[in-house]
């Protein structure tokens, strides 16, 4: 009987692939066509929404946000920021009334809300350089309220003191007709400011509107008096609301090398900032630095600190004390 082998080795048959083409995988190609192809369709689909919205008309759109509080919006240079919105050059925030300059930035990128596409709604989101730091903002109109969500980085304190010192509210309408120069503060900040918040506004009446704001303040210093040394606050945490014109204090408190001082109560703004008047309670703590430098004041404040708070009350530019 022929077994079938020969000799006294038996060899395994080995199939070729060749032979059997389905142990191949045909498909794979086919798939990484596939991907690629959607690959392009994405990307290409990126590049028409960017297209489309560095060509919308943002500033158009910002002064129809800020219109009802009679501002407007102008810049001199738009250029497409990858991958959606548009990077303006230049802008300024000027109102409408007596055309003066509110804000300035060097650079200002924008992209629309999501309110935009989904309902219509004017809503852009700006990222601008102003006072030294970055403002982080949303803006939306609901109805007939502008809403502003933002968030602050590393402002200049003593760039925004020095404006806020002749600063006077567009809500006013009423300008400056005389011609005098504006008002200005005797206290100027320095420092950082950063912090986030939100807004809602109706109308022209700005200081009427609404608000609420964490802040926080790092190497705070305060210039009161010339030919003293600056007030060194140091660290300064506390949260601030803004209701129908009444700017609102609550437990904002300052850590810092000259003592702690805790501020509490309330300022009735005014269209010009330095005819508001204050109504506040504060506590203070000076440390040895703060006594040594400033204990000549110290004396002429109406009783020692360790005796309790003291009360400010009357015009911001010169309150009394008790």
């Amino acid at each position: 009987m022929k077994v079938g082998l020969h000799g006294s080795k038996s060899e395994a048959y080995v199939p070729s692939a060749s032979k059997f083409p389905y142990h191949r995988r045909p498909g794979v190609p086919q798939r990484k066509r596939r991907l690629l192809l959607a690959g392009y369709g994405v990307f290409a689909a990126i590049l028409f929404v960017a297209f489309v919205t560095a060509s919308f008309p943002y500033a158009d759109t910002i002064s129809a946000l800020v219109a009802p509080m009679r501002m407007k919006v102008v810049f001199q240079r738009q250029a497409m920021n990858f991958p959606i919105g548009a990077r303006l050059g230049n802008v300024r925030l000027i109102s409408i009334p007596n055309e003066r300059l509110l804000l300035q930035s060097p650079d200002v990128t924008v992209s629309p809300g999501v309110a935009w596409f989904f309902l219509g709604r004017p809503s852009v989101r700006i990222r601008a350089q102003i006072c030294g730091g970055v403002i982080d903002a949303a803006i939306r109109q609901y109805a007939r309220a502008t809403i502003v969500n933002f968030d602050l980085d590393s402002l200049d304190l003593e760039h925004i003191s020095r404006e806020a010192g002749k600063l006077e509210f567009p809500a006013s309408g009423k300008g400056n007709d005389e011609g005098d120069a504006p008002h200005q503060l005797g206290v100027v900040l320095s420092g950082e400011l950063s912090g986030s918040g939100s807004a809602q506004v109706m109308g022209p009446d700005i200081i009427g509107g609404s608000a609420s704001m964490i802040l926080l303040g790092r190497n705070v210093k305060i210039a009161i008096v010339n030919g003293l040394p600056p007030l060194e606050l140091g660290v300064i945490r506390g949260k601030v609301l803004l209701v129908q014109g009444v700017a609102i204090l609550q437990g904002v408190r300052a850590y810092g090398p000259d003592g702690d001082l805790e501020a509490n109560g309330e300022i009735q703004l005014a269209p010009d900032v330095a005819n508001s008047t204050v109504e506040l309670t504060l506590t203070l703590m000076p440390t040895a630095k703060g006594r040594a430098s400033f204990g000549f004041l110290l004396n002429m404040l109406p009783h020692a600190p360790s005796e309790g708070p003291y009360h400010l009350q009357g015009a911001l530019t010169g309150p009394s004390v008790s």
